[in-house]
């Protein structure tokens, strides 16, 4: 009785129905507008560049639009930006724990996979129109042909991979904080908390260490825990890898606590 409370698999795909009548258009207008926007970034890219176009210059735009993915995985729950939409979203005869996965399921794993494949192809057909075009022949510069490997070549230290997915979580979860502007209330939250954490260092840099530290300086005395791990390496991987312990059980506490 319990896990039929909590999870229900026929239920969950009721809701999952649900989502995608009542949110079908939305979904393939977001689609359909980061297809174009993608492929004019990328085919600007590489039009104006007065070099070789190579991996380091795909890397940098993919880790821009991958940050513009985090902006959409903010958008989960659109009917909470309505006082009487939100009040027949919670009315549906569905668990927290569902449609908190529903969600999860719908802006996190599929936004993530359709993103990936639209990168895909959007590099392949501005590549296309790009080696088209006659000044770019005249001007000699070679595309480089991509694919995602080229991506662990380039960068090599995951955390730059887990810094969006923490993004990514945190925007999905911080979504229940607010009703209205909600993508970018919490856009200026996180940077609001990444001031404040800064701010602290700082502080706890002049109490500790007076001497060392000057301005907005951070002090922290490097040393080897063990062999290739760093003091503050491990700090920082910490703070990156641990959040979604913390923002996925949050989430679905605010969505039980709204429900109630």
């Amino acid at each position: 009785m319990k896990t039929n409370r909590f999870f229900n698999v026929k239920r969950f795909c009721h809701l999952l129905s649900s989502d995608f009548r009542l949110n079908g258009k939305r979904y393939l207008f977001s689609l359909a507008t980061g297809v174009v926007i993608l492929y004019l970034i990328l085919l600007i890219g590489m039009t104006i560049t007065s070099s070789n176009f190579t991996a380091r210059d795909y890397s940098k735009i993919f880790f821009v639009c991958a940050f513009a993915l985090c902006a959409f995985e903010g958008s989960v729950f659109p009917e909470f930006g309505n006082r009487i939409k939100t009040g027949n979203y919670l009315l549906l005869p569905a668990s927290a724990l569902e449609k908190i996965v529903s969600q999860f399921l719908i802006y996190i794993v599929l936004g993530t996979l359709f993103f990936l494949l639209i990168f895909g192809i959007d590099t392949y057909l501005a590549r296309w129109s790009a080696l088209q075009m006659e000044f770019v022949l005249r001007s000699g510069i070679t595309i480089e042909k991509f694919h995602y490997s080229m991506l662990s070549r380039i960068t090599d230290n995951p955390d730059s991979y887990m810094m969006i997915i923490s993004t990514g979580l945190f925007l999905f979860t911080s979504r229940l904080l607010f009703r209205r502007y909600a993508s970018i209330k919490s856009i200026i939250l996180l940077i609001a908390l990444i001031l404040l954490l800064r701010c602290g260092m700082t502080l706890l840099s002049h109490i500790f260490y007076p001497d060392e530290t000057v301005g907005f300086d951070i002090t922290l005395p490097q040393y080897e825990l063990a062999s290739g791990l760093y003091n503050i390496q491990l700090y920082w991987n910490i703070l990156i890898y641990s959040t979604w312990v913390f923002f996925l059980p949050f989430a679905y506490y605010k969505l039980k606590e709204k429900q109630v």
